[in-house]
């Protein structure tokens, strides 16, 4: 049997693994003085409620804030 999506709303540092639903809503990539980059999210999950993320990338891996 599949796992149910967790939503938005429960997510804390309890939980190490998450099955999320989301939808993208606009995407931008941010350069930094450093010339490091991220990318910046707005993403709506299953009951439509707005939330803004950051994706950044160090040493070949991918850190979400």
């Amino acid at each position: 049997m599949a796992r149910k999506f967790d939503m938005v709303k429960d997510i804390d540092e309890k939980k190490e693994t998450l099955k999320l639903v989301v939808r993208v809503k606009d995407l931008w990539f941010v350069q930094n003085w450093d010339t490091s980059r991220h990318i910046e999210l707005i993403l709506l999950d299953q009951k439509v409620k707005k939330f803004r993320c950051s994706l950044y990338f160090r040493s070949g891996m991918i850190f979400f804030c």
